[in-house]
């Protein structure tokens, strides 16, 4: 979708043949187009910037005074620079592992879009539409539930060990992608509000290292806080 977004706009060809040369319905990419456009002309001055490092990573920026998030975007956009694609291709399959893992234990709110957004963040060096669209409309809240599936009755426990087994002879090979997720997570927090984060990133890391069901079972017995991420802006970020 993001190549026939970027040769429509910038390869001077008509949506149509753009549509027709990706496989992809001529009025979905067109929706596509027209979202990323309203978007471009509400986003805000570090927003530019920050997609101008991403896509053009060597160029001389004209010295200007910054704010803290700008440099803090900088950064991060440079960290994600250092991560290979083998590397980012690594993380997105630990983050859709630690998804399944939690969808057998606990209920969760619009897993699909939180797993979208940290494939277009991984895939497009921080650039997500499904991102803006989650800010823009405002329409969906990502949230992780301290209450049991109806699947956890049935879940065979064997199976548990055995997904945690597996993470945890993994878990020497994928420290890097795991502090990429863990970017990610720090991303969303700067952007938008967010509730325990902080837990939600102990969590997953302790899914990496094959020891979650221990901190699963404690969140659902406490029930006393929900990990969430909001479709609203930080102050801060304005």
């Amino acid at each position: 979708m993001q190549n026939a977004i970027d040769a429509a706009l910038n390869d001077n060809i008509s949506i149509r043949a753009a549509a027709e040369k990706f496989g992809i319905p001529r009025t979905t990419l067109q929706d596509n187009i027209k979202r990323k456009k309203l978007f471009k002309q509400n986003q805000k001055p570090e927003q530019k910037f920050s997609q101008d490092i991403a896509a053009n990573p060597q160029k001389k920026h004209k010295k200007e005074k910054k704010s803290k998030n700008m440099t803090w975007q900088t950064n991060f956009i440079t960290s994600i620079g250092l991560y290979s694609s083998e590397e980012k291709l690594t993380a997105l399959k630990l983050i859709e592992d630690f998804i399944c893992f939690l969808e057998k234990r606990i209920q969760i709110k619009n897993a699909d879009i939180f797993i979208q957004i940290i494939k277009e963040f991984a895939l497009h060096d921080l650039i997500s539409i499904t991102f803006e669209d989650f800010i823009f409309f405002g329409a969906n809240l990502i949230a992780f539930l301290p209450f049991q599936t109806k699947q956890v009755e049935n879940t065979n426990q064997r199976t548990i060990e055995l997904l945690n087994e597996n993470t945890k002879e993994k878990s020497n090979k994928t420290t890097k992608p795991m502090d990429l997720i863990c970017l990610f997570l720090d991303y969303f927090e700067e952007r938008v509000e967010t509730r325990h984060m902080k837990e939600l990133k102990c969590l997953f890391q302790s899914f990496c290292h094959g020891n979650a069901d221990k901190k699963i079972t404690k969140f659902t017995d406490q029930k006393n806080y929900v990990m969430s991420i909001i479709p609203c802006p930080k102050y801060s970020f304005n």
